[in-house]
């Protein structure tokens, strides 16, 4: 017949190595101490019986008494785990930590309560010392009740639980731990905080992100200055207008973002960016991001942000200096346009022309420069970083078309024709243009009208490839086709800019 404690101890282990393969590292500690304690118990177990032939009765009943604690406690705590985390895991049905400790807790109680009255102990006696206990521990452990007695009620009534974002006082993180004495709460700093049961359940605790029948999101306030000489409306409408045409990882699209106004100070108008934190880890992060689109966005309105009013500049300049430093910039600017294709007709004139009446333009990656079907009278030319071409279908498709570089122009039919945005620019780098507006060129056209016909065919050229790249068109276009196109373009141009 097969020894029932062979047939334990091969339960044991099959037990533990299924735990040991499904737990992660952290709780594989816990059961090779059990299994541990459980072997000792048996090897004890053994010792004892070596004792008992060599007459060491007393000494021997001691050790197996003993080992038969520690082997009982060992096979609740292995038996205990492997229901609570998987067989009942396996249905999702698992049940509160603190449940499973009290369960294990009081099958362990009981095993030893069976022990002691199988060693010959009285059991009516505990009961006339346990109420003298009860007083001892009680004001010698009343801290460490307190938090026990907190960690049941967080538990049960689930306020909180392991993943949540919390606040308290100063400390903001994620629930790591739930235990009888304390929660454990990870920083964004890589700070793990243990605040014990006892105050967490006296004090204030807020938990972030979350709303009855809501996704998890958390709304973020950027502040940021603005002088009073800007209109608030101007102002916000500005960026509003950049952050809601962007797409800034980590920010909601519903609900919106937007800027209101937050108060007067003494020198300035205060304003807030809110918005919508999908990911409560990337606060920082997506902070910055929203500041570097706030400042782009206020800079290519000719807003700037704020200084103190107290603040004095002293600097030394002649006129002569001005003048220098302005035809050093208009130079550099022409050198620039002359290597734009659209501009090669133009002669030094023309170019100086351009340079005086171009706005710098700064963009950040991810803000959208134009949008299809857009009507907006001006051109960009891109200096540096890296813009995308996108054609957008009636359906929402995208099709990313081509990247350009700096030299290239973007939004030339725009300017020159008047007609909506063929497709949309979207920044894959933090770039800088020059913005030229429809003024710009109604003095040299009117002066020059033979230029109207060299961009007549340079449009005609790049709308010829738009429309082949949107209908999948293989092959040269026909001499007629284009020739009729640069017809057109020509006529639209004279149009718009009131050309004979």
């Amino acid at each position: 017949m097969i020894d029932p404690r062979l047939i334990l101890a091969a339960v044991v282990t099959g037990l533990s190595a299924v735990m040991l393969v499904r737990f992660p590292k952290t709780q594989r500690k816990h059961v090779l101490r059990s299994i541990l304690a459980f072997f000792a118990a048996n090897a004890a177990l053994f010792l004892a019986v070596q004792l008992t032939d060599h007459g060491y009765l007393q000494s021997a009943s001691y050790l197996r008494n003993l080992a038969y604690v520690v082997e009982g406690l060992a096979v609740v705590k292995i038996f205990g785990d492997f229901l609570f985390k998987v067989l009942l895991r396996i249905p999702g049905m698992e049940p509160e930590q603190i449940f499973q400790d009290i369960v294990i807790l009081a099958a362990s109680g009981l095993w030893i309560l069976v022990r002691l009255r199988a060693t010959g102990v009285d059991l009516s006696h505990l009961v006339t010392t346990s109420a003298v206990l009860t007083i001892v521990i009680g004001f010698s452990l009343q801290d460490t009740l307190g938090n026990v007695i907190g960690g049941l009620a967080v538990q049960l009534d689930r306020s909180v639980v392991v993943g949540d974002w919390v606040k308290h006082d100063q400390v903001m993180g994620r629930v790591k731990r739930i235990t009888w004495r304390h929660v454990a709460i990870e920083t964004n700093n890589w700070e793990t905080v243990v605040i014990p049961n006892s105050i967490l359940i006296k004090n204030k605790l807020t938990i972030l992100g979350r709303r009855e029948g809501e996704a998890g999101l958390l709304r973020r306030w950027v502040y940021f200055n603005v002088d009073f000489r800007y209109s608030p409306g101007v102002v916000m409408d500005a960026v509003e207008l950049s952050l809601r045409r962007c797409q800034i990882r980590n920010v909601a699209e519903k609900p919106e973002l937007n800027c209101v106004l937050i108060d007067f100070e003494e020198s300035y108008a205060r304003y807030a960016v809110r918005y919508w934190l999908t990911d409560l880890s990337a606060d920082d992060g997506t902070d910055s991001a929203i500041r570097e689109h706030v400042v782009n966005a206020l800079g290519r309105e000719g807003i700037s942000l704020s200084i103190p009013a107290h603040t004095v500049f002293v600097t030394e300049d002649t006129e002569e200096r001005k003048y220098k430093r302005e035809q050093k910039r208009i130079e550099s600017i022409a050198r620039e346009l002359r290597d734009v294709e659209l501009f090669r007709s133009f002669t030094e004139d023309e170019l100086k022309h351009l340079s005086l009446r171009v706005k710098p333009t700064p963009f950040v990656l991810g803000d959208i420069v134009t949008r299809q079907g857009a009507k907006a009278h001006w051109l960009y030319i891109l200096v540096e970083g890296r813009v995308r071409v996108i054609l957008e279908g009636e359906d929402g498709s995208k099709k990313y078309v081509a990247e350009l570089v700096p030299g290239t122009c973007f939004g030339e039919m725009g300017l020159m024709t008047g007609e909506p945005r063929a497709a949309t620019i979207e920044a894959i780098s933090d770039i800088m243009c020059y913005r030229l507006d429809r003024e710009s060129f109604l003095d040299i056209l009117q002066s020059r009208p033979e230029v109207a016909e060299d961009l007549s065919k340079l449009l005609a050229q790049r709308r010829l490839e738009l429309e082949a790249v949107q209908d999948d068109l293989a092959g040269e276009v026909s001499a007629k086709r284009r020739a009729q196109t640069e017809a057109d373009l020509l006529d639209k141009i004279r149009d718009f800019f009131g050309l004979s």
